[in-house]
């Protein structure tokens, strides 16, 4: 066992470090106190995972011990509670390794001790790990105490308490192995010989250069969108590692493009491989698609407005989606909704509506909060009975962009998919499935209500399904009774479980 007494020095590892810290004490600040007191106040939330400000903690208990597993930044907090600080206060602590070397952590506060001001009430302890840690004996832990204040009129711990917090125990067990994914979203690109992009790997800890930089991380191919009669077109680009110098937890490609072209009837698909390293796991979002939509035709009205109500928070449209049902083994029209929003845009740019939304384009999303605070995504395009299984928190049912609207008049017009990969997560994976599609929209004078008739195509090849499974939709305004003829003769989407 080693005992260390410190105020800590500061290293280079500060790069390591967000700007987030920890901000003003959690108690209530209009609190007469007892006493004045000072203790670490380390919080998780429901998943076990550790609260950084600014997150809501305070119906969190503090904790005397966390178990760490991961290679990555842990800020432990130490909060002052009192009535009023009229003087910067000091305060240091000691650390204890057990069962594990000193060399293999590094510790340290920003200004190289535990200092608190009359607007900051807390400091932060930062614990780095200088490598993965494995095979370690079950007893390593480190030990953490406040050992004096520079006032002597202020506690240290809770006062008159079972728990007082003036200690601290991390436990360190094996690390868990890393997960990566990609961090960076589709983009649209101009067609101009060396512009350029960046495409970022995110890891959920830190990483060194010699168990990323030689790795095959990377593969691409060139896809035909279903939804275009053009021919396939290539163009030559440039893709290069940008190799990490230092231990970090993003590692970053870039993208070139050396051709120039008006037109790309394909998409450019970047894939994010499976490594072989057991120590790295493949989660998450793993495609970027690069493509570049065609020349937009001269547009008038706001077409868009007809389908949202921005003052209402749960606006919806109703639609009919040509599905099978495995009961009556037939096919049917099945009702579904979807919460409708504007998009919005810069006010003032040229598709501003007068009001800050996009005069041309709808999204499919849902803003309201469940009482868990969590945003559940809505159903664009019947998706979620399409598509069976997938997470309510997947991005394929939160779109900011959906349908994109052309007029031909003011009561009608043509309505295409907004380009996108649609993601859909299913336990720690994303399954990503190409979506396009185009339609017609119009006016129903005798109904007094606004339709959408649309046919979707989505590429099921992750699924080693149909790369072009077409589905057939009718959206309205308003709830509709009465279904649509019976589209017979033409087939209906078979609902997949992910």
């Amino acid at each position: 066992m080693k005992a260390i007494r410190c105020r800590v020095y500061i290293l280079s590892l500060l790069l390591l470090i967000s700007s987030i810290s920890c901000s003003e004490d959690d108690t209530n600040s209009n609190a007469i106190l007892d006493s004045a007191f000072i203790r670490f106040s380390f919080k998780t939330d429901s998943n076990g995972q550790p609260i950084q400000f600014p997150n809501d903690v305070s119906n969190q208990p503090e904790l005397e011990e966390f178990e760490f597993k991961k290679r990555d930044t842990l800020k432990l907090p130490v909060t002052l509670s009192v009535n009023n600080l009229e003087n910067s206060l000091e305060a240091e602590y000691s650390i204890t390794f057990n069962a594990i070397e000193a060399s293999n952590v590094l510790i340290f506060t920003r200004s190289n001790q535990l200092k608190f001001e009359t607007n900051q009430l807390s400091d932060t302890i930062y614990i780095v790990p200088q490598q993965r840690l494995t095979n370690l004996n079950s007893n390593a832990s480190i030990d953490f105490q406040i050992t004096s204040v520079s006032d002597p009129e202020i506690n240290i711990g809770y006062p008159n308490t079972l728990k007082p917090l003036d200690n601290f125990k991390l436990l360190i067990s094996d690390f868990d192995p890393v997960t990566y994914q990609f961090s960076s979203t589709d983009r649209e690109i101009q067609g101009v010989s060396g512009e350029s992009y960046n495409i970022d790997i995110s890891f959920d800890q830190i990483v060194d250069s010699e168990d990323v930089n030689t790795l095959d991380w990377l593969s691409s191919d060139f896809i035909q969108s279903s939804c275009s009669d053009e021919l396939n077109f290539n163009f030559d680009f440039d893709l290069q590692i940008q190799p990490l110098q230092y231990p970090a937890k993003t590692l970053k490609y870039r993208l070139e493009i050396q051709d120039d072209f008006e037109n790309l009837p394909t998409n450019l698909n970047v894939r994010l491989n499976s490594v072989n390293d057991d120590n790295l796991l493949l989660r998450g979002q793993n495609l970027v698609q690069f493509f570049k939509t065609g020349e937009v035709p001269e547009r008038s009205g706001d077409p868009a407005s007809r389908f949202y109500n921005a003052s209402d928070r749960f606006h919806r449209t109703y639609g009919k989606a040509w599905i099978f049902n495995s009961s009556s083994n037939e096919c049917e029209w099945r009702d579904f909704q979807s919460f409708t929003r504007p998009v919005e845009v810069e006010p003032g740019s040229e598709f501003d509506n007068g009001n800050g939304f996009h005069r041309y384009k709808i999204g499919f999303r849902n803003i309201n909060r469940n009482p868990n605070g969590d945003i559940i995504g809505t159903n664009p395009f019947n998706l979620r009975r399409f598509y069976d299984g997938a997470s309510v928190f997947s991005p394929a049912f939160t779109q900011t962009e959906s349908l994109e609207f052309f007029p031909e008049s003011n009561t009608q017009g043509s309505v295409k998919v907004s380009i996108q990969n649609l993601e859909f997560i299913v336990d720690d994976q994303i399954i990503n499935i190409p979506v396009c599609g185009t339609g017609t929209y119009s006016f129903d004078a005798a109904n007094n209500r606004w339709e959408i008739i649309l046919s979707i195509i989505t590429d099921e090849s992750q699924l080693n399904g149909n790369p072009n499974a077409e589905k057939f939709l009718y959206i309205y305004t308003e709830l509709v009774d009465e279904d649509p003829p019976l589209l017979n003769g033409f087939d209906c989407a078979t609902p997949v479980a992910l």
